[in-house]
């Protein structure tokens, strides 16, 4: 009842404010409920046009001229709100409301239930397959302000082997920076029917067991009780606010599944005057991608294709991803040198060393003047002394924290760790940058466009003496990689100068694995086994992370040599490490020899899983082993034990494995059987495959020969 009071009050507080546009929109509002429309028009076009970069005003606006029927003008001022908040899923769907159903995404073609049932229906079927991807549409939309959008729509057909079979669905996303939520979750009967999803949930990536924290998640969406027909249908989507660290707009999509898929596609659409690249890989099966661009004139789209793709290849120990399953690497920066110029401001921390970070810089150059020696004491301080820790959380998934403040807590990630000693290498005088890496389980990674989605470790690289040093893998000198980082592409991040460079693999040479033992009767009648163990490089490094795990030490020893000499029944066992630039493990063992009567001397561990990957015909794929490697068995038996009569000896070899197997006799009625097998090459190409296998099919014939009697002259 005080209307006139208040439009008063307010139009006063107006003219005194005229740039309050809060009090515009409660003197338009006034205006409204007073029945004064005419005047209630004006205020909020004013409103709108001066408030035109204010989400809140425009959408008050616009409210008011969906209350006055004027449809057309609320769904103008609504759609200037959602360019403002392009994130704002509430706001697209009210637009697409207002507009009858019209797509808040057009390049993205959701099909309709009729037209999955008919993909589903014109599916060529694939023997014993449990389900096929009828289609799988996925759109990627990039907004002016640095937000993006993903949504995908995805059909499987459930064929008659996998009826009864569960099928979970899962994407992963950073609850950080991203909402994602599914839309549609639902099971498309033959009879026309729909059911819910069984069950959906998303679960947190964090590793305790590895102490790694993400913020990454992973979205399941879970269907049971499938028949055979039946399409499990997933809409979902994800919405990214912009990077703080102003990055590249970047990814991967992975095309390929453990079934066959067909109808795969993939937009992405940028504003106009923005640039996309694209790397389509492997490189072999890039050309039976489809790639078009269409130009609008606010923005452009991108599209991949494909009709038809088979199932991923699974074969044992086979390339990492980025080789066998066919993806799109697309990014908003051209080039690799980009990339790393740009991550070089990411990384660099304002702020020199504290006082106890001084402190350990005086400690470790006291008393000796040499660089390498320094090196060695600030390397090895990293690894032992700071613990691996990822709290990968927010931007530092990818920036890393300040080193002042790793070294004062004491735990880091990779970068984090990595950083700090290229901070204190060089705050002592030695020059050291920071590299960024594809591990070797990703495989052999193209590094352009420039993104940050590929990289998944970091470490480090010393000019002076051309070597490299992972922060992360204690008991590791200086030169030394574990497996995981040799032959990967990598960058060595710098601002002037950046570098593309293949990190070295260690020759075969390096990891030995040495076996000396004796076999000799006792008093009892049975015969006992006792000798040393000796590991070195890879073996010796993996040796060395089981002996971290309390009480585990002794049975992962004993499962070892159960593996290797399956007749010996471990009694007692004791180790040493003799540390080093390589250290090696040492391992004193007793036990007894449990074998009756004649019988082959079974050796190898990785021989027997070489034995076990022959057996098949052919491969498709190269076989990948983690790093090369040698064995050596020499084992003596005393007069009383076992003999070998026959004696012998037998050897093959390739670029790929050699082996040899000789048995000699030796002073006082003893006898020696020697075994040697290397893997010299990392990687067996799939036209040397029958070769290698035709060599470790021999090797295997000749353990098999080789058998000892029990007792004898």
């Amino acid at each position: 009842g005080r209307f006139a009071e208040e439009t008063a009050l307010l139009e006063r507080l107006s003219w005194l404010y005229p740039t309050r546009l809060l009090i515009l929109e409660s003197l338009a509002s006034a205006r409204e409920r007073a029945g004064e429309l005419a005047v209630a028009d004006e205020l909020y076009l004013t409103l709108a046009e001066r408030g035109r970069y204010q989400p809140y005003l425009l959408g008050r606006a616009a409210n008011y001229f969906l209350r006055r029927a004027d449809r057309n003008l609320a769904v103008k001022l609504w759609q200037q709100v959602a360019v403002l908040q392009p994130q704002d899923r509430d706001v697209r769907a009210l637009v697409r409301r207002l507009q009858e159903g019209g797509e808040a995404h057009p390049e993205v073609k959701l099909a309709t239930d009729e037209e999955r049932r008919r993909l589903a229906d014109s599916l060529p079927t694939v023997d014993g397959a449990l389900r096929q991807g009828v289609l799988d549409r996925t759109h990627l939309r990039l907004y002016q302000n640095g937000a993006h959008v993903l949504r995908r729509t995805v059909a499987i057909l459930v064929r008659e082997e996998g009826a009864g079979t569960p099928l979970d669905f899962a994407f992963t996303y950073d609850s950080h920076l991203e909402e994602a939520v599914v839309s549609r979750a639902e099971i498309l009967r033959q009879d026309g029917t729909v059911a819910p999803a069984t069950e959906m949930g998303d679960l947190s990536l964090s590793s305790d067991e590895y102490n790694l924290y993400y913020d990454l998640r992973q979205m399941v969406v879970s269907f049971a009780d499938l028949e055979a027909g039946d399409l499990a249908v997933v809409t979902y989507e994800i919405e990214a606010d912009p990077s703080v660290l102003g990055g590249p707009f970047s990814g991967v999509v992975w095309f390929q599944e453990d079934y066959a898929k067909a109808n795969v596609e993939l937009a992405i659409t940028l504003p106009a005057g923005k640039e996309l690249y694209s790397n389509i890989g492997p490189a072999e099966e890039a050309g039976r991608v489809h790639q078009t661009i269409d130009d609008g004139d606010t923005e452009r789209t991108w599209r991949f294709g494909i009709e038809a793709l088979a199932a991923e290849e699974n074969e044992p120990f086979p390339p990492g991803p980025f080789e066998r399953s066919l993806f799109v690497h697309y990014s908003t920066m051209e080039t690799w040198e980009q990339f790393a110029r740009w991550y070089a401001t990411v990384i660099a921390h304002v702020g020199g060393l504290d006082a106890a970070m001084e402190r350990l810089l005086e400690r470790v150059t006291t008393g000796t003047g040499e660089p390498r020696a320094i090196a060695e004491s600030i390397a090895r301080f990293v690894a032992d002394e700071i613990r691996y820790v990822g709290l990968e959380l927010g931007v530092h998934g990818l920036q890393p924290y300040p080193p002042q403040e790793v070294f004062a807590r004491g735990f880091g990630d990779c970068k984090d760790k990595s950083l700090l000693c290229v901070t204190l290498l060089e705050a002592a005088g030695i020059e050291a940058r920071l590299v960024v890496v594809p591990t070797l389980p990703r495989g052999t990674v193209e590094l352009t466009p420039g993104s940050p989605s590929v990289f998944n470790h970091a470490i480090v690289y010393l000019p002076s003496w051309d070597i490299y040093f992972d922060p992360t893998a204690r008991y590791l000198g200086l030169g030394i990689l574990p497996w995981q980082n040799q032959g990967a592409n990598a960058l060595i991040v710098e601002a002037d100068k950046p570098q593309q460079v293949v990190l070295p693999v260690a020759p075969y040479s390096e990891t030995v694995a040495r076996f000396e033992l004796t076999v000799t009767p006792t008093d009892g009648g049975d015969l006992a086994v006792s000798g040393t163990l000796t590991f070195g490089g890879q073996f010796a490094w993996r040796l060395l992370g089981a002996m971290e795990q309390q009480g585990s030490w002794n049975n992962t020893v004993e499962s070892y040599l159960s593996s290797v000499l399956p007749v010996v029944e471990i009694v007692a066992v004791s180790e040493r490490v003799e540390r080093g630039q390589s250290p090696a493990v040492i391992v004193d063992v007793e036990g007894l020899w449990r074998q009756q009567g004649s019988g082959g001397v079974q050796l190898l561990p990785d021989g027997n899983a070489a034995f076990a990957l022959v057996k098949r015909p052919e491969r498709r794929l190269p076989l990948v082993f983690g790093y090369p490697y040698q064995h050596d068995f020499i084992i003596t038996f005393e007069p009383g034990t076992l003999t070998f009569p026959d004696g012998g000896f037998d050897a093959s070899q390739s670029e790929d494995a050699a082996w040899r197997v000789a048995v000699e006799s030796l002073d006082q009625g003893r006898t020696q059987v020697h075994v040697r097998f290397e893997q010299r090459a990392r990687r067996i190409a799939v036209e040397r495959y029958q070769e290698y296998r035709s060599l470790v099919v021999r090797y295997q014939e000749a353990l098999t020969r080789l058998k000892g009697i029990r007792g004898g002259p």
